[in-house]
């Protein structure tokens, strides 16, 4: 039931108390992810950076991100 109405809550943009005290950080960038307007949404980049993901798992999660790692000389679609 909990989870319910966490999810339903966050339709509407909030999200629970405890993480924004807890994780104020990450409770940021949820907020911005949940924004109604699309143009107010994080993109993948910034939302990985926000997190401190290894790039490794950067590009895992993004699909078709362009990345370019340190030294490389050329692009590649991971």
């Amino acid at each position: 039931m909990e989870q319910a109405r966490i999810i339903n809550e966050s339709k509407e943009g909030k999200i629970p108390k405890e993480l924004e005290q807890e994780l104020p950080e990450i409770s940021a960038v949820i907020k911005r992810m949940l924004s109604i307007n699309p143009n107010d949404r994080p993109t993948l980049e910034y939302i990985s950076q926000s997190l401190k993901l290894p790039m490794e798992m950067n590009t895992e999660l993004s699909g078709g991100l362009y990345t370019k790692r340190e030294n490389s000389a050329s692009w590649r679609k991971k």
